[in-house]
């Protein structure tokens, strides 16, 4: 594993498809970290959590991976109530 240094401030569009990128090469836990930082700094983007849950169902942690889908639905139901 590489380690990673991410900088909360400094986070872009381009470290969630990263993360994302990472969770599809098996680069699990260098998803996570990324996904980690991205929450704090976007804690209501539903794409966070819909990569993070994709994460834990494949490391086969079923609890988790429900738990960030329920948040992923909540936050995509609330966005579409502030567009409308």
């Amino acid at each position: 594993m590489t380690l990673l240094k991410v900088n909360i401030r400094s986070l872009t569009f381009d470290d969630l498809r990263k993360a994302q990128i990472f969770s599809t090469t098996g680069k699990l836990k260098e998803s996570l970290l990324i996904l980690q930082a991205l929450e704090k700094a976007d804690p209501y983007n539903p794409e966070i959590y819909i990569t993070k849950a994709s994460v834990f169902s494949q490391l086969r942690d079923h609890d988790r991976a429900i738990k960030y889908f329920e948040k992923a639905l909540k936050h995509r139901r609330n966005l579409k109530k502030r567009r409308n």
